[in-house]
């Protein structure tokens, strides 16, 4: 295959994974699956575009430099975590609260039609 025709189906990818989730949010099609397919699908030629281009191995790939060794990091520090109460002792608490009377609002005096207070 020549680049013209991977760009050529490129193009065509783009457009059916446009396609396909359009479809999906219109509910014509449920396999999400078939998205992360067609984006792998787009990869690969991305890749095989970029080693008949490049000559080699992709463009993106960035090699580390071996002379450098990697430094040992500090461990971090492990901090306790905080242990809930047990669940009986929660229980127990929202019993007591439910049981103790509540204090009620004073009642609101009820007004005549005309708008007149009642003593």
């Amino acid at each position: 295959m020549s680049v013209e025709e991977l760009d050529r189906m490129l193009a065509q990818h783009h457009a059916d994974l446009y396609h396909y989730r359009r479809d999906l949010v219109f509910r014509k099609v449920t396999d999400t699956a078939a998205v992360k397919s067609r984006r792998h699908d787009i990869a690969r030629i991305k890749g095989v575009m970029a080693e008949m281009q490049g000559g080699g191995a992709p463009v993106a790939v960035k090699e580390k430099p071996a002379a450098k060794a990697a430094a040992p990091k500090p461990a971090a520090k492990k901090v306790a975590a905080k242990k809930a109460p047990p669940v009986k002792a929660v229980k127990e608490k929202a019993v007591k609260e439910k049981a103790a009377p509540k204090e009620k609002a004073p009642a609101k005096k009820a007004a005549s039609k005309k708008g007149e207070v009642k003593a």
